[in-house]
């Protein structure tokens, strides 16, 4: 893990603690909303561990927020232009992946478009994940295996895949260099 990296944890961890504290909630209630271990969020508030997407979702919903609430200190936006030093950044250590909110954060709608930046060697948290809507990727540069329904693709630059959500999907970047994509969901995740 990057210093960049631990950093956004920490800070992170801060933006958790404080929103709780100010809506007077304990560690339990978000544990038990979210469902998740108290040792967990703890960590979480530390700084310690980086939480998967589904993870954090879970524990936005548990506190009363959208996720992309920490990504934009709290407060929407009103532009439709989303510069490109001015981007939403999501960063899962875990599997790999950065991803970069391409609509102006805290905006609802029903597609979410995403750059998604998938490190070398880069792979899905779990191969079987399944959601409600549907989604499309499009693969700008390298190459990543996509996995749909227990069937592996291989999406070269220029190719795109379109699927419902409910069926089971997942990657992997089996290069040794960075996949960029862009993914267009709905209903949005983020």
């Amino acid at each position: 893990m990057t210093d960049d990296e631990r950093r956004e944890l920490q800070i992170l961890g801060v933006m958790l603690k404080d929103l709780r504290t100010k809506k007077k909630l304990t560690l339990d209630k978000i544990s038990k909303g979210a469902r998740c271990s108290i040792g967990y969020l703890s960590q979480l508030e530390r700084g310690k561990v980086s939480p998967t997407i589904s993870a954090f979702k879970k524990i936005a919903t548990a506190l009363g927020v959208d996720l992309m609430y920490f990504f934009n200190n709290g407060s929407p936006t009103t532009s439709y232009v989303v510069r490109k030093h001015e981007r939403q950044k999501l960063t899962n250590p875990t599997a790999g992946v950065v991803y970069e909110l391409l609509k102006p954060s805290g905006v609802a709608g029903v597609l979410e478009p995403l750059l998604i930046r998938f490190k070398p060697r880069a792979k899905s948290e779990t191969r079987a994940y399944t959601h409600r809507g549907e989604e499309c990727l499009y693969i700008l540069k390298g190459t990543l295996e996509f996995y749909l329904n227990n069937e592996a693709y291989v999406l070269n630059e220029g190719d795109s895949i379109w699927y419902p959500a409910a069926l089971s999907h997942g990657w992997k970047n089996t290069s040794n260099e960075i996949t960029l994509a862009i993914r267009v969901t709905t209903p949005p995740s983020f």
